[in-house]
């Protein structure tokens, strides 16, 4: 993700193509850490308490969404000036700098995560062959309960 992210600020607006697999790159990081961050979490937290944490976790990692976005956007509105989006009249090279400003931001948090990643403890004493919930062995998988047939939606006609 920091790779990615970090590169970022290397974009013109003739390199599109560069921006594309870097903001690729940056995506699968970032997926590549939220999983496993979700994974330990579960494994570490007793029983009872596995769906307040996972709770807990995505409203940790949406209000940290809300507060990264609030900021990134202040960055590049204040680079902008009195340009707005809506004008026809903003230069290429003027978005392209105020961009690379919010990565280059950007990379201030991916370094501080790769920072905090060093210090992750081995969970391995916290995993076993436990299994929290079953379904009875005599009981078979329900299926979902069908639609009304008046419920049924022809989307054809929308395009």
């Amino acid at each position: 993700m920091t790779a990615g992210l970090g590169a970022l600020p290397r974009v013109t607006d003739t390199t599109p193509h560069l921006g594309i697999g870097l903001s690729v790159l940056a995506a699968l990081g970032l997926g590549g850490l939220i999983q496993p961050t979700a994974t330990v979490l579960t494994v570490i937290t007793p029983d009872n308490f596995i769906g307040t944490i996972t709770g807990l976790a995505t409203s940790v990692r949406l209000v940290g969404g809300a507060i990264g976005y609030t900021l990134f956007y202040n960055v590049l509105v204040n680079k902008l000036g009195t340009q707005t989006f809506e004008s026809s009249d903003v230069q290429p090279e003027l978005l392209v700098s105020a961009f690379r400003k919010v990565f280059l931001v950007g990379i201030a948090f991916g370094g501080a995560t790769v920072i905090a990643s060093c210090f992750v403890q081995d969970v391995s004493g916290y995993m076993d062959d436990r299994v929290v919930a079953t379904l009875p062995e005599n009981e078979a998988p329900r299926e979902a309960p069908s639609l009304p047939r008046s419920a049924n939606v022809s989307y054809t006609n929308l395009f």
